[in-house]
């Protein structure tokens, strides 16, 4: 996610931090989660090869070798390969009741060595209550989950709701899911879209449709995983899954969605997202698009009524994907959809589809501000979507990487020097080149309730993030740092990666470096 507006404490001194990067055409503010602006268009071929280069006697790399088996966060497959779990669902947007919902099934496969005898999942809609506790004045309500059937066992099943938070659901199961095992689940939904601009939430004649759904949790340690939701970031946590979904809408609406979506008729739209750790949709009425390509990637933009804007934002984005092929490795989807929309935040990333505030007039230079924004989401395709993380406990594995690579998409633009002295100037107010200022504040790896207000976790996840992955490439060089970041993301594509994970290939490829082991000490204190 990119902050481009922010609530009034946050705004306030974000002014100061960003006053300089808004008066260099790298304008943007945020509040809720940062943005910067960065990008570079990297060295190497997508074919190149990602091993260590040959390193002298003393400089040599660790012989431990990554896990082969891209295992994740506790040595299990948690991808499930092609045992992934398979959503299909039947759905239809009802414009009068402000609602979303239909018929699901989920094919469930047990990754872990427990015995499943309940299942969780989330239901983030029902946060979104006159009552909510996020300040927000919405008409939500309680979603409507019923219907639930073991299919293979031919069950009838019940759902309880956690007295302690409404948006964990768990289905208790008559007969347990065995390791290794799949069972198809089936139910009936329906969800309450509010009045508000935001990534859930409808205004005028556009809906944002993201974390709409009852979405199967994460188990990991023997538990469900069920991290509280929070306004200005992300709480989700999702495995990779396939997903087929139906969605019928008023004949003279379109639909852009994660996936790729085709019309199968006026009002029927067919969707199929593969290997995608959720889906988010847009239905609005008189969306117009404009389509480029880069590296083989269709680049749609749907917007409303200001081509320009649509126009400014496909370049970003056919700018931003060819960068980050050579930075990163290939991007993991046929297309990438960017919506003009109602938004709180500058911008939100879902897999293979972006949602862009529609209107970045208030900043100093709005087109700056507009393709900044679409290269950071972007950029979250590849960490957060592709590479999968904790979003709560380890944010700053996909918000720091996303700001990093906005130095990328600079570097298609500004020279060395122009970037570094924006680099220098966060750094300075860090506390310089010792960064002596800040005590354990610039340590990256927390969760979130870890961080005393949202300015810190904001500062934290997009800006200090970013200048250690900045100073890193220096330490490393920036042959050996995009060979490093070329392998991570190979590794751990479609699956789930860790702080540790991320550290040990620093090691493999920095070798006995000094100022590369000074830089973890002081961001990533304690992690081997």
């Amino acid at each position: 996610m990119s902050s481009f507006r922010a609530n009034s404490s946050i705004r306030g001194i974000l002014k100061v931090l960003l006053c300089v990067l808004l008066a260099s055409a790298l304008c943007f503010t945020s509040g809720c989660r940062l943005l910067s602006k960065d990008n570079l268009a990297a060295l190497f071929s997508r074919t190149e090869n990602t091993e260590p280069r040959d390193q002298t006697e003393e400089n040599e790399p660790d012989e431990t070798e990554p896990d082969e088996t891209g295992s994740g966060t506790d040595g299990k497959d948690k991808s499930g390969g092609d045992q992934r779990a398979v959503y299909t669902m039947d759905l239809t947007l009802d414009t009068v009741a402000h609602s979303i919902g239909g018929s699901v099934t989920v094919d469930v496969f047990n990754y872990s060595d427990d015995e499943w005898d309940s299942l969780c999942f989330r239901d983030y809609p029902s946060l979104f209550t006159a009552d909510n506790d996020y300040d927000l004045t919405v008409d939500g309500k309680i979603s409507d989950i019923l219907n639930i059937k073991d299919e293979d066992n031919d069950r009838d099943l019940k759902m309880e709701r956690s007295t302690e938070d409404v948006s964990v659901v768990y289905i208790e199961m008559k007969d347990a899911i065995k390791p290794g095992e799949t069972r198809r689940i089936s139910f009936d939904f329906v969800s309450y879209v509010p009045l508000l601009e935001d990534r859930y939430g409808y205004t005028n004649d556009m809906y944002n449709l993201s974390n709409f759904y009852p979405v199967l949790a994460v188990y990991e340690e023997g538990d469900w995983v069920a991290h509280p939701y929070f306004v200005n970031g992300e709480c989700f946590y999702s495995l990779v899954s396939d997903y087929f979904v139906t969605f019928h809408t008023p004949s003279d609406m379109t639909v852009a969605c994660s996936g790729e979506e085709t019309m199968a008729e006026e009002g029927t739209w067919s969707v199929e997202a593969l290997s995608v750790r959720d889906i988010s949709a847009v239905i609005g009425k008189d969306l117009k698009v404009v389509t480029d390509e880069a590296d083989g990637v269709q680049v749609n933009c749907y917007y409303t009524e200001d081509k320009r804007w649509a126009e400014i934002a496909v370049k970003a984005g056919v700018t931003a994907i060819e960068a980050f092929d050579e930075a990163f490795g290939p991007y993991p989807y046929p297309e990438i959809d960017i919506i003009q929309t109602y938004l709180f935040a500058g911008g939100m990333e879902y897999p293979s589809i972006v949602l862009i505030y529609k209107d970045f007039e208030s900043s100093k230079d709005p087109d700056a501000t507009l393709s900044t924004v679409v290269a950071h989401e972007i950029a979250h395709q590849w960490f957060y979507s592709l590479v999968g993380d904790d979003q709560y406990d380890e944010a700053w594995l996909d918000e720091s990487f996303a700001s990093y690579a906005e130095y990328v998409y600079m570097e298609t633009y500004l020279d060395e020097d122009e970037i570094e002295g924006r680099v220098d100037y966060v750094q300075d107010i860090m506390g310089g080149d010792s960064f002596t200022n800040m005590g354990n504040t610039l340590r990256l790896n927390r969760p979130y309730d870890d961080f005393g207000d949202d300015d810190s976790y904001v500062y934290t996840a997009y800006y200090y993030g970013k200048v250690f992955l900045y100073r890193l490439r220096e330490a490393m060089g920036k042959e050996d740092f995009t060979l490093m970041m070329k392998a991570y993301v190979k590794e751990f594509s479609n699956e789930v990666a860790t702080t540790e994970d991320f550290v040990d290939y620093v090691h493999t490829y920095a070798g006995d470096n000094e100022d590369v082991d000074k830089l973890l000490q002081v961001f990533l204190p304690g992690v081997e």
